[in-house]
C-alpha cells in the first residue's frame, strides 16, 4: 500500500531502507516499511505490506512492487538489519550490483552480546571497535581490522578473545554483513533508526500500543499512509540540499584557530591538525598505502603501526 506521493520519493535517491515491526496487528503479522532518505537523512516512508511470515517471497515482493513503478530504478545500496530474507529478496529484484548497509545499531548489538570476557578489558575492546566503525573508506577498514586483530591476539592477549574473533570475523568481516562502517556510503545513514522511530509513531499515534484486528488495521493503514504523504508536503519535506547546521559553525570555528594544513594533490586532500609538530607525511603515505600491499602483508607503514595509532 502506498499514495503517489510517497511512492515517487523512491526515485529521488539511490538507496532503499527497509525493516519490518510486530506487535500491530491482533494476528500476529509482519508490517513491512520500506522508504528511502534525504540528504539530512531524514526517513521518508514509500510504501507498507503486510505479510505472515515475513519471508524472502515477501521482501521480493515489496521490491518488485518498486521496480514495477520505477523500471530503470537501479538502488545503489540497501540499508537494512542483518536478516537473509532481506538481501536474498533483494537481489532476485535489484541483482548483486550494490552496497548492503548493515544497522550498525543491530550490529553493535550483536558485538557486544557476544564478548563474554572480563568487564573492564570489554569496555576497551568495545571501544576499539567503535573506532574502527568511523573508517572513511573500504581499504582503511580492512587495514584497521588487521591491526585491531593483532593488538588484541598478539599484543594483549585475554582469556576468551580468541573465540571472539573467531565470531567477529565470521559474522562481520568475511560475510554480507561487513558494510557497518560509515565510509561503506558516505552522505547516507548508518542506522535504521529513524525508520524505527516511524514504526513507533505508528504504535504510539495510531494503535496505541494495541494490537488491532486484521480488518481494522488496514482501515488504519489508509489514515496513516495519508498523514505520511500529507506531511511531505510541509512537515516533513524531503531535502534535497543540506542544511546550514552546527557542523558547519564548528568547522569555520577550527579554521579560525588557524590549523597547520597540508594539501596531498595525489589524494585531492588536505589533512588538518591543530598540532603544529603533526607528522603528515606518515598520515599521507598511509592514505596511499594500497590495497594489494595490506592483502600481501608487505605494507612497510603497517609493519611500524599499531591499532592504537591508526586510530
Amino acid at each position: 500500500m502506498t499514495t503517489n506521493r510517497l511512492i515517487d520519493l523512491i526515485n529521488k535517491r539511490k538507496i532503499v531502507v527497509i525493516d519490518a515491526t510486530y506487535k500491530v496487528i491482533f494476528q500476529g503479522y509482519a508490517l513491512i516499511v520500506a522508504g528511502t532518505v534525504d540528504i539530512e537523512r531524514h526517513f521518508h516512508p514509500v510504501c507498507v505490506a503486510i505479510c505472515t511470515r515475513e519471508t524472502e517471497d515477501d521482501y521480493e515482493f515489496v521490491f518488485n512492487s518498486l521496480k514495477k513503478k520505477y523500471p530503470n530504478f537501479n538502488p545503489e545500496f540497501l540499508l537494512a538489519d542483518g536478516a537473509h530474507s532481506i538481501t536474498n529478496g533483494f537481489e532476485k529484484v535489484f541483482g548483486e550490483n550494490y552496497k548492503r548497509i548493515m544497522c550498525w545499531a543491530h550490529a553493535e548489538r550483536a558485538m557486544e552480546r557476544h564478548l563474554k570476557i572480563d568487564k573492564d578489558t570489554k569496555q576497551k575492546v568495545l571501544k576499539d571497535i567503535f573506532s574502527l566503525q568511523l573508517s572513511f573508506s573500504d581499504l582503511k577498514f580492512k587495514l584497521g581490522y588487521k591491526l585491531l586483530k593483532e593488538k588484541w591476539l598478539i599484543n594483549e592477549p585475554v582469556k576468551g578473545i580468541e573465540e571472539y574473533f573467531d565470531y567477529f570475523e565470521k559474522e562481520w568481516i568475511n560475510s554480507s554483513n561487513f558494510g557497518w562502517f560509515e565510509g561503506l556510503a558516505p552522505s547516507y545513514p548508518s542506522t535504521n533508526n529513524a525508520l524505527e522511530a516511524t514504526n513507533k509513531s505508528i504504535k504510539d499515534v495510531h494503535t496505541f500500543r494495541e494490537r488491532v484486528p486484521f480488518s481494522q488495521f488496514i482501515e488504519r493503514l489508509k489514515i496513516i499512509l495519508n498523514r505520511f504523504s500529507t506531511d511531505r508536503l510541509s512537515l516533513k519535506k524531503f531535502k534535497e540540499e543540506p542544511d546550514i547546521s552546527e557542523f558547519w559553525k564548528k568547522a569555520i570555528e577550527y579554521l579560525n584557530k588557524k590549523p597547520k594544513i597540508k594539501f596531498d594533490q595525489y589524494e585531492d586532500a588536505y589533512p588538518l591538525s591543530l598540532d603544529h609538530e603533526v607528522d603528515f607525511e606518515r598520515y599521507v603515505e598511509t592514505l596511499e598505502c594500497d590495497e594489494n600491499c595490506y592483502i600481501d602483508g608487505e605494507c612497510e607503514f603497517v609493519s611500524c603501526m599499531n591499532f592504537d595509532s591508526f586510530v
